[in-house]
């Protein structure tokens, strides 16, 4: 359960007395309140800093407006803004990137901030997360990635590629439909299989054979019942878990922070990897990082003094177990699941890729689903639908 956060007066800014403001997303103080551990952390960190006069202000901010309120905040009233945010893969890609409204609001970071035992811990998905547009503009802090889940008596061995659905009435459920543009599912066997997303060059590109592969292995999802087109209509586990747990579908896919919070309804389910197709398997690794958005190099001092603290294993294991979310150290784990499904989602990281970062990958992707979906409603054959979105795609150039 989430602490309340505790009530203190706003502390006064001046010149000579700065002020640490910490935005956290709402992803770790659910309702406003943050959980115990990471609450507890920074009550701490406060009072270690008896020789220091920077007090500290934490705000707790909705994940999904996070970014717009940091640029409108940075425009009309800079004195209010934070030194120190927690945003996600995808508005720190915005945010390091900048745009007409609202100029590059975040600073990189060397590695040679941090202890170099922090970074050489993390997961190598992590690193990339932040360092994905060339400089590290964050430290990653918790991770999510896509899995799936079975009851453990529905198949002889680990089903480990689509076609082990085949050829029973095994049902798959997922997001096809997905807000970002692509199911991560799809995207995580057309990368196992080998696609590129984008060439040297940069250009958007698809694989003929990557595609065709797993165009091919939905055709034939579809052909035997594996895959219904109803998927389609799905963008979160939210949609279908009833439908699973009631028995009438054999896997499901959920994703880390999801099935942490339905742990005690999924006791009896197994977990694997997505099903690849023609190839090795992958997940989509998303996740969030802490962010430094002040100048001041006062603050910039206390904002890394506070995320040494907050990156420390155990801080940071016993912060993620609690947000039902992976560490983004290796090590930390030792702090956060110790048990089957901890191993199995350390695992799982070492395995992961990132969502579309660029426009071009963007572009790609968005071929990539629309093949899918062609594919899925019976409108084109699997060879149709890969010609077509390879053709898009070389039309733009």
């Amino acid at each position: 359960a989430a602490t309340p956060t505790p009530t203190r007066v706003i502390p006064t800014e001046t010149p000579s007395n700065p002020v640490l403001r910490v935005w956290i997303v709402d992803v770790l103080a659910p309702g406003g309140n943050l959980y115990p551990a990471l609450a507890s952390q920074l009550e701490e960190f406060q009072a270690r800093q008896d020789d220091n006069n920077i007090p500290l202000d934490m705000r707790v901010k909705a994940a999904d407006i996070v970014l717009d309120f940091l640029c409108s905040t940075q425009i009309v009233a800079p004195a209010a803004a934070p030194s120190l945010v927690l945003l996600s893969y995808e508005d720190i890609l915005e945010a390091a990137q900048g745009r007409d409204d609202c100029p590059s609001p975040v600073y990189p970071l060397e590695e040679r901030h941090l202890s170099a035992s922090i970074w050489d811990d993390m997961f190598d998905i992590a690193r990339s997360m932040t360092a994905a547009v060339a400089l590290h503009y964050g430290v990653p802090y918790i991770l999510n990635a896509i899995h799936v889940i079975y009851p453990p008596d529905a198949f002889e061995i680990e089903p480990v590629r689509m076609s082990d659905l085949f050829g029973s009435s095994a049902r798959f459920l997922f997001p096809a439909d997905s807000p970002t543009g692509v199911s991560h599912t799809l995207l995580a066997q057309y990368i196992g299989a080998g696609g590129r997303l984008t060439d040297a060059e940069g250009w958007a590109v698809l694989d003929m054979e990557p595609l065709r592969q797993v165009l091919d292995s939905y055709e034939r999802a579809v052909a035997e019942g594996v895959v219904r087109p109803g998927v389609l209509q799905y963008d979160s586990p939210d949609d279908y878990l009833d439908e699973f747990t009631s028995g009438d579908a054999i896997m499901a896919q959920v994703d880390i922070g999801y099935y942490m919070a339905h742990r005690d309804d999924l006791a009896e389910m197994t977990f694997a990897p997505i099903p690849a197709v023609g190839g090795g398997g992958t997940t989509i690794v998303t996740g969030w990082a802490w962010v430094l958005v002040t100048s001041d190099e006062r603050l910039q001092s206390q904002a890394l003094a506070l995320l040494s603290w907050l990156m420390r294993p155990e801080n940071q294991g016993e912060v993620a177990r609690q947000a039902g979310l992976a560490p983004s150290l290796r090590t930390a784990f030792t702090f956060w699941e110790t048990d089957e499904y901890g191993t199995f989602v350390e695992n799982l990281i070492e395995t992961g890729t990132l969502p579309p970062s660029t426009q071009a990958e963007r572009d790609a992707a968005h071929q990539l689903q629309q093949a899918f979906r062609s594919v899925l409603l019976g409108r084109s054959t699997a060879e149709e639908a890969a010609s077509q979105a390879i053709e898009a795609l070389d039309s733009t150039r």
